[in-house]
């Protein structure tokens, strides 16, 4: 693949790929990201989110931060919990049904597998009418529908089965992350033929790329930061998942190295999710991510996303007037 590209930009290449690099090893031990900074006081609830996102779900200078994590911290006091009761854990889209299910979180905040709209539609919490058919409201606003997480998907089983969908607050496109000078050369189906494209396991993104660009190869990979590094040396064409976690990742770690190809592949949630069976508790997730859209919280939230990443939050797919 390095014979394709053009001298001039080697070093360029190679600059970013070391700045990727470095971010890969600063979250190799995720698992051992503190939950919280200080002592729980009292009662607490458990809440996985991201870690490898900016400006999504991030742990960064020893806190965590992004629009998920937002939307995290306002459901839990919605709930009855102060900020320091607040326990934050790693998820990814691979452990997440894992940590409901054995008790280590509670409310899981971030993208639910591609093709999977949450319980409530995102567009539905600002009117105060629910819906139940999340995915059938999304493909009457114009997203590009993928129901993808199923057999033969790369959503495990128990992902999909151990958690209950609380409610979405965010639907984004999936695209593409490619290098800046590839951005117009790879906007078509027909370039995109052969090329290797990385996505992150249990997210649903395998499944939903080779259902709308059937030419494509996909290589799945744990985290971010390991595709975002196949990209920058060469082995990854480009990265796949949602817009907005795109656009951090791009700002984050990519400088000018990198751009989005804007062409919608599918539709991916960002919702929470509970223990399967605990719909009380789902209940008053929803009312709570209601309330966000009607008191103004929820657009804070999104322009301060806006102005980290970037991303721009489309207001068909969300129900903004």
């Amino acid at each position: 693949m390095a014979g394709r590209r053009r001298p001039g930009r080697f070093g360029r290449r190679c600059a970013a790929a070391i700045a990727v690099l470095a971010l890969a090893g600063s979250l190799a031990a995720c698992g051992a990201t503190p939950a919280y900074v200080g002592a729980p006081d009292g009662p607490t609830i458990a809440i996985g989110v991201a870690v490898d996102e900016p400006g999504v779900g991030w742990w960064h200078d020893g806190r965590f931060s992004g629009f998920d994590v937002t939307v995290a911290r306002y459901v839990a006091d919605a709930l009855g919990y102060a900020d320091k009761q607040i326990v934050f854990t790693p998820v990814t889209p691979q452990t997440a049904s894992g940590l409901l299910g054995q008790g280590r979180a509670d409310l899981l905040v971030s993208a639910l597998p591609v093709g999977e709209s949450g319980r409530l539609d995102a567009r539905d919490a600002g009117n105060g009418t629910g819906n139940d058919a999340g995915d059938e409201a999304g493909n009457r606003s114009g997203s590009v529908s993928a129901s993808t997480a199923g057999p033969g998907s790369d959503v495990p089983e128990d992902v999909r089965d151990g958690a209950e969908d609380a409610g979405s607050y965010l639907v984004a496109p999936q695209q593409l992350l490619v290098h800046r000078d590839d951005v117009r050369t790879m906007a078509s189906m027909e370039s995109l033929a052969g090329k290797v494209v990385c996505t992150v396991l249990g997210s649903g993104g395998a499944a939903a790329l080779t259902k709308a660009l059937p030419g494509v190869v996909v290589r799945p990979r744990p985290s971010y930061p390991q595709c975002l590094t196949a990209l920058m040396v060469g082995e990854a064409d480009a990265v796949s998942a949602d817009g907005a976690v795109l656009a951090g990742l791009a700002r984050g770690y990519g400088g000018d190295y990198l751009g989005i190809v804007r062409r919608p592949l599918a539709s991916v949630a960002h919702g929470v999710r509970v223990k399967a069976g605990n719909a009380r508790l789902a209940r008053k997730v929803n009312e709570a991510l209601r309330a966000m859209r009607r008191d103004g919280s929820w657009a804070r939230a999104v322009r301060t996303l806006e102005e980290e990443t970037g991303y721009r939050v489309e207001a068909g797919l969300n129900g903004v007037g």
